[in-house]
């Protein structure tokens, strides 16, 4: 059934067909998806459209994205203005709807907003695809943005004993990626920052989990694609720009924050959330780890953050 997808489709040709969407989610960083949105300027002359969510933005986000779009001519390119902050998922679910009734769509890009691609950043997720009809979601190369011969993530894996999950070749040379002899390590899941997904993985599968009001809801779909008998893969030669922590205001910097405080329960509860619906068995020791994650945050001087696990630990149930 999944070979169906592929069947007389060609990837070259379908981005001038129109059957590639990619949905960005604004919430309150109206610069860095106009900067991503700059980025995409080559495949809106391919016929890529493009759906930008703004997630009930507090700021003036919503008006300079469409000041901007109107004044730089973006065909292609449709804000669509969210009733409320319902999350990532929720964000990306609204795009994804509008995407499926579209009868010529076959594939959609989730891109967090915070990214720059190239130009063959996506022809080289199709791409990969094609070799593989089995596969229903692809990911790209994730690069730190300041240091872009640095690989932020590559695929990610997850530790269902302690419900933490890891980056794999955080920190390492992009060197590797052009080493034949180097195979890219097996991932449990792919990082949603820049994940292609077919249309028949999502009318299999369903759209993204909105229980996750962020984080974990790359690793839920995954999960649930790969119980539905779908492959994952990492495609090598896709690497995207990513500013970590920009789309949520949390990064390195800003970590003591009340808002870094606020992401991290909303951490802490999506990790509990997904140990139980997919990990039950192992769901008591990945709550007992909201302890040792406690007293490691207390040693480290981040209250906030402890306070953020100990609560979880006792509170967060459903």
């Amino acid at each position: 059934m999944v070979h169906h997808l592929a069947k007389n489709v060609n990837l070259q040709e379908s981005i001038d067909q129109s059957v590639v969407y990619i949905i960005l989610v604004n919430w309150n960083n109206s610069i860095a998806t106009i900067a991503c949105l700059e980025s995409l300027r080559p495949l809106l002359k391919q016929g890529v459209q493009v759906l930008v969510c703004d997630n009930a933005s507090a700021d003036t986000s919503a008006h300079d994205i469409a000041t901007y779009i109107k004044g730089a001519e973006l065909s292609g390119v449709r804000l669509l203005h969210n009733p409320r902050n319902g999350g990532f998922a929720y964000g990306n679910n609204v795009g994804l709807r509008v995407a499926l009734s579209d009868p010529c769509m076959q594939f959609v890009w989730i891109l967090n907003n915070d990214t720059q691609v190239s130009a063959s950043s996506l022809q080289a997720l199709l791409d990969r695809l094609q070799k593989n009809p089995c596969l229903g979601l692809c990911s790209s190369v994730l690069v730190m943005d300041s240091a872009p011969m640095t690989i932020q993530s590559c695929g990610a894996r997850y530790n269902r004993l302690m419900g933490t999950t890891r980056h794999l070749l955080e920190g390492a040379s992009t060197t590797l990626l052009t080493d034949a002899l180097q195979p890219l390590p097996a991932a449990d899941y792919l990082v949603g920052a820049s994940l292609l997904a077919t249309r028949r993985l999502i009318e299999t599968i369903g759209l993204l989990d909105e229980s996750y009001f962020l984080y974990y809801e790359d690793l839920d779909w995954c999960t649930r694609a790969r119980k539905a008998g779908f492959s994952l893969a990492v495609a090598a030669n896709s690497v995207v720009r990513h500013v970590e922590g920009s789309s949520t205001g949390v990064s390195s910097r800003t970590k003591a924050t009340s808002l870094a405080t606020s992401m991290s329960l909303i951490y802490y509860r999506s990790c509990l959330l997904y140990s139980m619906k997919h990990d039950p068995r192992f769901h008591l020791l990945v709550r007992a780890s909201m302890l040792l994650r406690a007293i490691r945050a207390l040693g480290q001087g981040q209250l906030g953050k402890a306070w953020a696990a100990f609560y979880s630990m006792i509170f967060v149930w459903s």
